[in-house]
């Protein structure tokens, strides 16, 4: 890690968390035709990339 980069200071937990919460809104979005399925599936997709990074 370059030194002018600062960790991140997040519980592998709390992004489980917001990962359940965003699956629960993109199933409602979904099921509803609501165009905020895109944002939640968008959202869905950064937070799966930050657990894949961790360690690094």
């Amino acid at each position: 890690m370059p030194t002018n980069e600062q960790r991140l200071n997040v519980s592998v937990e709390a992004v489980k968390r917001l990962l359940i919460e965003a699956y629960t809104r993109y199933d409602q979005a979904f099921k509803a035709g609501d165009p905020d399925q895109r944002y939640w599936d968008g959202y869905l997709r950064a937070l799966h990339h930050v657990l894949e990074m961790e360690g690094e």
